[in-house]
């Protein structure tokens, strides 16, 4: 378990100057981390929301958003794979992927975006943590065939 977290550890914050030591006292601490993220995923789900919300409501004037909008999908990364629910965690890695590739946030975005907030909110609900088993592989499935969607039909436009 603990060579598994320090491998994990590293791929997310690659090597250098850090000891091993220090990487395998860091994942140690992360393994014997007993906090719910659920009451915490519930407020950063909630907030996203309310991004969400505003954006629709902004038509295409979503584009001054974008730092809002880029650390609510940040805060659902970071929290939700400290607390062992990976499969927020990858799919907020690849929204996060389009969002900084993105030259405009558009309704198309905005749309992905409602369905990530979706999904999100119900893995919360469910308490559904790790790689969410078969109906995590189906969430995920789908999650990235939408962004890919997304991704060809921006370069089609572009």
């Amino acid at each position: 378990m603990i060579n598994e977290s320090i491998e994990r550890l590293r791929k997310k914050t690659g090597t250098g100057k850090i000891s091993p030591e220090l990487i395998k006292r860091a994942s140690r601490v992360l393994a014997a981390n007993n906090v719910d993220f659920i009451p915490m995923g519930r407020v950063f789900v909630t907030g996203l929301g309310d991004v969400i919300e505003r954006a629709e409501a902004c038509g295409d004037g979503v584009e001054p958003m974008r730092p809002e909008i880029t650390k609510c999908v940040m805060e659902l990364k970071a929290n939700a794979t400290m607390f062992g629910f990976d499969l927020i965690g990858d799919m907020s890695a690849m929204l996060l992927s389009l969002i900084e590739t993105t030259k405009k946030i558009d309704r198309n975005l905005v749309s992905l975006l409602n369905v990530y907030h979706k999904s999100c909110k119900a893995m919360v609900s469910t308490k559904m943590s790790g790689d969410g088993g078969e109906m995590g592989k189906e969430i995920l499935a789908e999650f990235t065939a939408a962004c890919d969607r997304y991704e060809r039909r921006r370069r089609s436009i572009a």
